[in-house]
């Protein structure tokens, strides 16, 4: 055999390894055309590292987040998606950084070598898409993963970042867990809280604060409030973010964390005193409130509705 026809099958390797982070399987090389022992003597001389078992980055590569994330899925093999925490750093989610290593696979495997593995029953091909050459749970089925992890706010967060940016449908969610038999069969309960709380024709939620605040009143059994409610005040105009108009009862998503600048902040001040002029009652839904103090904030908009109920519920 020629010496260009015996390094062919390394230049298609290395090749392939580009396009992958700097990875390539023990699998795809000999699909390639390479050897076993041809493998091994590149591992034992340096020019190929060993990541996981059967699995190698390219000598050059640049160690990152995202080739641990490939030589994860090359390692779990056919079917492997990044998914969990790992899928919402690659789309963007806030509060999930790149760095954890989560992956889901149909595949009977274990957790090892730092790779947390998600067994799952079903990844339909709606559920995965790719990130660059990463194959990734979508923003739905992120979501749907997440909704079962209990840090509430964090995929309060999340589903705000989805549903605002329409990254992900409402009703696209419904029909996976319709397909999985129900949010409860997913073992996400939150989910299910927050499917009930919008249709499918209501404007995305102005802030993860908005789906905290709605979520508090629906679980104490408060009178639902009419979202982005218009008024004019002062001669200006104005949305509310939860208001009962009949009573002019308003409540304001106040949390400075979320707003992009002192100047929105400032807007919001003036439109509180133009509310107020024209007789509306406003209760602050800060960030504290809604998150570490409800009983505080429910107690405030019980008062302002005039509500008896106990703060601990009906």
């Amino acid at each position: 055999m020629r010496v260009a026809d015996q390094l062919k099958p390394a230049v298609l390797c290395s090749r392939l390894a580009a396009r992958q982070h700097g990875c390539i399987s023990l699998a795809q090389a000999i699909a390639l055309g390479m050897s076993e022992a041809a493998v091994l003597r590149l591992a034992s001389s340096g020019a190929w590292i060993r990541l996981l078992p059967g699995v190698y980055s390219i000598v050059g590569s640049e160690p990152s987040w995202r080739r641990r994330l490939m030589a994860s899925v090359l390692w779990l093999g056919e079917g492997a998606a990044v998914s969990h925490g790992s899928a919402a750093a690659l789309w963007g989610m806030p509060g999930f950084p790149s760095g954890t290593i989560e992956l889901s696979t149909t595949a009977n495997r274990q957790s090892r070598f730092g790779v947390t593995v998600h067994k799952t029953k079903k990844l339909a091909p709606h559920e995965v898409g790719l990130r660059g050459q990463l194959p990734v749970t979508s923003p739905t089925r992120t979501l749907i993963d997440l909704s079962a992890d209990p840090d509430a706010e964090a995929f309060e967060v999340a589903f705000h970042y989805c549903l605002y940016r329409r990254t992900v449908s409402l009703g696209r969610m419904r029909m996976i867990c319709a397909e999985r038999g129900g949010p409860v069969a997913i073992g996400a309960p939150l989910l299910r809280e927050m499917l009930d709380l919008y249709s499918d024709d209501e404007r995305p939620p102005e802030s993860p604060l908005e789906v905290r605040v709605r979520r508090l009143l629906a679980r104490e059994k408060l009178p639902p409030p009419v979202r982005q409610h218009p008024v004019i005040a002062a001669s200006r105009n104005y949305r509310i973010d939860l208001a009962y108009p009949q009573i002019k009862v308003a409540i304001e998503v106040d949390g400075y964390r979320w707003h992009s600048n002192r100047l929105s902040w400032d807007k919001d001040r003036t439109k509180l005193a133009a509310l107020q002029g024209e007789g509306w009652h406003v209760v602050h839904a800060t960030h504290d409130l809604a998150t570490r103090n409800t009983d505080l904030l429910l107690a405030a908009i019980r008062r302002a509705l005039g509500a008896s109920l106990p703060l601990d519920g009906p």
